[in-house]
């Protein structure tokens, strides 16, 4: 229901319940709910079709917040990003040929001062990593040659840490979603390269 409102920006509880084939009534204690939580807000009046005008329901775009940081090239990069994946702030921390634990504890330090500019609260963290992700283990870093780390449990660490969903892919997997998603042309088939330290590659199709 939630991508239901979402995906139509603006719309009554009447029209939910058509396009989700839920009741009135359900729909009406779930808007409830998404009201006190503040990830819906009524922004007016409908058009009336001949009886009183509807309440139209929409996302608010700063409901919550997200980061996201790309662990690559020479630097580490982050940004806070609202629910429609538009940039609030960026930051960028020199790599300076850290590796190993230096390298994580820069992660940390780019994930904090990330975190404390969030307006809203915080939904989750995505990091891009280049390098072997393997996700049977907990999407760990398997094996990230550029930054020494070889069988690291990066996501449960950030998990632990900052006790949000945290979701860790290869960076180039995670370039191909972002274009998919995100991108002014919708691709039917895209392929990725990119080209610093190392040579990466992912494909959407």
């Amino acid at each position: 229901m939630l991508k239901t409102i979402f995906d139509r920006n603006e719309i009554s509880r009447a029209d939910v319940a058509r396009l989700t084939g839920l009741t009135r009534t359900t729909v009406s204690q779930a808007v409830g709910t998404l009201l006190e939580q503040k990830l819906v807000k009524e922004i007016g009046q409908g058009a009336s079709t001949g009886g009183k005008p509807p309440i139209l329901l929409s996302v608010p775009s700063n409901a919550r917040n997200l980061i996201g940081v790309d662990l690559g090239s020479n630097e580490f990069s982050g940004a806070i990003v609202n629910l429609r994946g538009e940039v609030r702030y960026r930051l960028s921390l020199p790599l300076d040929g850290r590796q190993g634990k230096d390298a994580l504890e820069l992660a940390y330090e780019l994930i904090d001062a990330l975190q404390v500019r969030v307006t809203s609260p915080l939904l989750g963290i995505g990091v891009g990593v280049p390098g072997v992700i393997n996700p049977a283990k907990g999407s760990s870093v398997h094996w990230a040659v550029n930054l020494s780390w070889l069988d690291l449990p990066l996501r449960d660490l950030l998990q632990q840490r900052y006790q949000v969903p945290v979701y860790v892919a290869n960076d180039s997997q995670v370039a191909a979603l972002a274009e998919s998603f995100f991108g002014k042309q919708r691709h039917t088939n895209l392929i990725v390269i990119k080209v610093g330290r190392g040579v990466g590659a992912a494909a959407e199709l």
